[in-house]
């Protein structure tokens, strides 16, 4: 492993997934830290170039200074053919960051316990840079099945993984060496378990469970309302569902529940939730980041389980003795445009959902709800 023993002059980070989060938003925040930086990823084209440049563009649309920034990495190796050099690297490096999707955690986490599992290093920090809730403990518990024995399971143990929260729109540029971007980023962990992270750009922050859900809710369930909607109208970019009126008029009885338990449960005043839901609304219709619909409206039956974004805060108001009926009246129309691209009848819709929410009181009585809406 020439040349890897050498790196310990600056904080390396070696960071799993090149998508356009990662590259968008994780990597630049290490680079504008001063961090030197790895990237593993699977992609073999993009492997093979950025190994030449050691570096990518990144477009900033809305910097209107200076659009364009060169964002210089170290090396970038695969899990898959490099499996050697990876796990060298990941002996020395100071941090472990991902953006991969919560399905590809596993396999992080299996490299990391290969790595990691014979030494115990309290210093060792992964920050899990997904939508992932919880994603401290989630990653945690894969760790955990990972090793191979009690001793391993004690060294592992002691890693730090924090929950977090992070947001940046980003899309895929006009070739793979680029990728497309805003000046608004948000990348922060819980400050319970790391109280400084010792990179500059990603700072530890109290009570990160409401920042969580704000930006879950009025961000991330907000846009895949849009998109789905958006998909019905044969739109084909996120920032037109935005700038869609009569879409926004639709969605407006859901947003407004939800600002109302963010109040209710988290504690957030709905003049700040009104503020973060407008900034939101002008993000996302901004037309340089060119962000495809069908990257966002994607597994809708996944996100209508009692637990995800979209059913679970009706649930949380049902327990709080608020009327849903008008929020359940927009999920309503998502779910039957997303029926009607599937062609199932209303007999297949209602066998979907009573398997989705037919598990719990409360989920039997959002059911019912739903039939009598239609």
């Amino acid at each position: 492993m020439e040349g890897v023993s050498t790196m310990k002059q600056k904080k390396l980070v070696v960071h799993f997934g090149a998508g356009a989060l990662g590259r968008g938003l994780v990597v630049p925040m290490l680079y504008d830290s001063g961090c030197r930086i790895v990237l593993a990823d699977t992609n073999p084209m993009l492997i093979e170039k950025m190994k030449d440049a050691k570096s990518y563009t990144l477009d900033v649309s809305d910097d209107e200074q200076q659009r364009l920034h060169t964002i210089k990495i170290e090396d970038i190796v695969s899990p898959v053919t490099d499996e050697a050099m990876l796990l060298a690297y990941l002996h020395i490096c100071d941090a472990v960051t991902t953006s991969v999707r919560r399905e590809n955690l596993i396999h992080v986490a299996k490299v990391l316990a290969m790595a990691w599992g014979t030494e115990s290093d309290s210093r060792r920090m992964v920050l899990c840079c997904e939508n992932v809730e919880g994603v401290g403990a989630y990653f945690h518990s894969l760790l955990m099945d990972y090793a191979k024995n009690e001793q391993q399971r004690k060294n592992l143990s002691v890693i730090r993984i924090p929950d977090t929260i992070v947001d940046r729109i980003c899309a895929a540029g006009s070739t793979i060496m680029e990728v497309t971007s805003e000046s608004f980023h948000e990348c922060s962990v819980d400050a319970d378990v790391v109280t400084d992270t010792g990179i500059a750009k990603i700072p530890s922050i109290t009570n990160i469970r409401s920042h969580f859900y704000r930006k879950r809710y009025l961000l991330n369930t907000y846009a895949d309302a849009m998109a789905f909607l958006a998909l019905e109208k044969q739109h084909t970019y996120l920032y037109e569902a935005a700038k869609d009126e009569e879409i926004q008029n639709r969605l407006d009885p859901y947003i407004r529940l939800l600002i109302q338990l963010l109040k209710a449960k988290y504690g957030i005043a709905m003049n700040e939730s009104e503020h973060w839901f407008q900034l939101y609304r002008k993000r996302l219709s901004n037309p340089e980041i060119p962000r495809e619909l069908h990257t966002v409206a994607r597994s809708l039956w996944s996100k209508m389980t009692l637990s995800e974004r979209f059913i679970c805060p009706l649930i949380e108001l049902i327990h709080l003795h608020i009327d849903v009926s008008d929020g359940l009246a927009v999920i309503q129309e998502i779910i039957e445009s997303q029926a009607g691209r599937e062609g199932l009848t209303d007999d297949e819709v209602h066998k979907k959902l009573q398997d989705l929410w037919g598990g719990t009181e409360y989920g039997r009585k959002l059911l019912e709800m739903f039939i009598a809406l239609e």
